[in-house]
């Protein structure tokens, strides 16, 4: 989460699932749920 923390410009909610999506694959049926 430090990632977040340094960053003072809000990172795009669609980027956070994008990266969830290719870093941890089977994060992408909660994506495709939501």
């Amino acid at each position: 989460m430090q990632y977040f923390v340094q960053h003072e410009t809000p990172i795009p909610l669609e980027s956070v699932f994008l990266i969830l999506a290719v870093n941890f694959p089977e994060f992408t049926y909660v994506i495709e749920l939501a």
